[in-house]
């Protein structure tokens, strides 16, 4: 029986897309926003899979990077869209060509990384046919996520579907990869390694750096802030 298709399961994930879709469309423009969907997807697998806080908020983290690393990827391809009031088909056939691309990529490398993860972490060996099958429903979802299909229908609900899309069959797929490994087939060591890690200087000095750079990044903001809005600015002509 594959515990991956519990009733519970989907809740879980359900609820995981619907809090994703809520936060991505309240601060869609903030940098951190992608961040918080990434370890929301994260913890939600984390749940299913983990008994340990350490390993979840490892997994967490993991998905937030992937999620943040794979809408970039996206956003860059997105960018050779041609954008026009009127477009051709041609344009339109081209535009829709460069959005699946995007979503395929983002997709597939997003399951990759959430997949290696989370299978690190449990002491799984890679398989490259499970794998194989992990990156084609991350990407298949990926392309699916970016539609937006049918137009007439608000952001929010765009939002709320393509998180549903992306986030439980990918959540599903992933689950009941790890469950097709038998217990007694999966390997401590990495674990035991991963949590000395964890506990280890290496992590908190790479936590501080990223703290320290999120600072200076928040100042230097501040900084240009200010100086765009000049002297006298707040006065009333």
């Amino acid at each position: 029986m594959i515990e991956g298709f519990r009733y519970s399961n989907w809740i879980l994930l359900a609820m995981s897309a619907m809090l994703s879709a809520v936060v991505w469309t309240r601060y869609q423009s903030r940098d951190a926003s992608a961040w918080v969907v990434g370890c929301i997807f994260g913890l939600a697998l984390g749940v299913i899979h983990l008994n340990s806080y350490e390993f979840l908020i490892a997994l967490a983290v993991a998905s937030g990077a992937a999620f943040v690393l794979v809408i970039t990827i996206a956003a860059r391809i997105l960018s050779y869209q041609k954008l026009f009031g009127t477009a051709s088909i041609a344009v339109r056939i081209r535009n829709w060509g460069i959005n699946s691309v995007a979503g395929a990529v983002a997709g597939a490398i997003g399951a990759l990384i959430v997949s290696v993860a989370l299978k690190c972490i449990l002491g799984i060996s890679l398989d490259l046919r499970r794998e194989a099958i992990e990156v084609t429903a991350g990407a298949l979802c990926g392309i699916l996520f970016l539609q937006k299909v049918p137009r007439a229908f608000p952001n929010w609900i765009h939002h709320v579907l393509a998180f549903l899309i992306w986030q439980i069959p990918v959540g599903l797929v992933l689950g009941s990869s790890v469950n097709l490994v038998p217990l007694d087939e999966r390997s401590p060591i990495f674990a035991d390694k991963f949590r000395a890690f964890l506990a280890g200087p290496t992590i908190q000095f790479v936590g501080l750096v990223a703290s320290v750079a999120s600072i200076a990044r928040l100042l230097r903001e501040q900084r240009d802030g200010s100086k765009r809005a000049g002297p006298g600015s707040d006065d009333v002509a």
